[in-house]
Formats: C-alpha cells, structure tokens, sequence
C-alpha cells in the first residue's frame, strides 16, 4: 500500500507542476484522470485504442505517438495536456464542455454538443468538484500518508 501511495503523490505532484507550467487547473487533469484510468499509469482502454493515465486515443490525442509511449506517465501527460489544451481553447474555457470535447474529440463536440455524451461530462464534473473542493494539492501528503481520494 505505501508503494501505491507513493506512486500516486508522484504522478499528483507530477500533474500539478505540468499543470501550472500551462496554466491549467490541476484539478481538471486530475478530474480527467480519475475518470479516464484511476490513476493507472499503465491503462490500456477502448479495444487497446487508448493508453495511460490520459487515456490517450491513437486515432485521436494519441495520434502520431508510439502506444508505449503513451504509457510513460510523463509522456502521457504532456501529450494529453496538449490535447486539453486545444479542447479549453475550442470551448472558450467552457468545463462541462471541454470535457465533452476531450472525451468526444473536439471535431466530436462541434458537431454533437455536450448532450451526446453527458453521462461522461457529469462523472468528470463530478470528480473536478471533489478536487477543487479537496484541493489536488492537499492529496500530496494524504497520498504519501494514507487515505487518498484516487
């Protein structure tokens, strides 16, 4: 177990430096996380389409990116906070619908809207919450010392 904590506080504390380093809320790519692969570096989704702690899609975010690399955490995160990226800027920082666009695609999003796939959009809006409320910072000590919330 306190390997697991461990490894959690790294990739936490990983997400918050790579978050701020793009101005992201890091409890939007925490949310994304959680919702995409528990915080499992190594997830393999979607028929072995989608990789890490992203849940990157090759013929998405993932596009032009070796599947093992998708599951590096650091890769992972670099390649889908590009991918939220794009998906804040097409949305106009929007949150129910940048997770829409980042779990539809964004061409995705354009053309259904956030009502094609709400259910996805409520459990990350669900899990953002918990962070915002919880702060993703404060689950650094609670992940090295017991009882994260991941």
């Amino acid at each position: 177990m306190i390997g697991h904590n461990i490894q959690l506080a790294l990739l936490l504390a990983m997400v918050v430096h790579k978050s701020w380093e793009r101005n992201i809320d890091p409890a939007i790519v925490a949310a994304i996380i959680r919702v995409e692969s528990n915080w499992t570096p190594n997830a393999i989704g979607d028929d072995r389409h989608s990789f890490g702690l992203m849940q990157l899609h090759i013929q998405g975010a993932g596009s032009g990116h070796n599947p093992s690399s998708l599951l590096d955490p650091e890769t992972n995160l670099d390649v889908g906070l590009t991918y939220l990226q794009r998906c804040l800027e097409a949305t106009n920082n929007d949150l129910p619908a940048t997770f829409s666009a980042y779990n539809q695609g964004i061409q995705g999003w354009h053309l259904r809207g956030t009502a094609f796939n709400q259910i996805a959009v409520d459990r990350y809006m669900h899990a953002y919450e918990e962070y915002r409320l919880l702060g993703v910072l404060q689950q650094i000590p609670k992940a090295l010392y017991g009882t994260p919330i991941a």
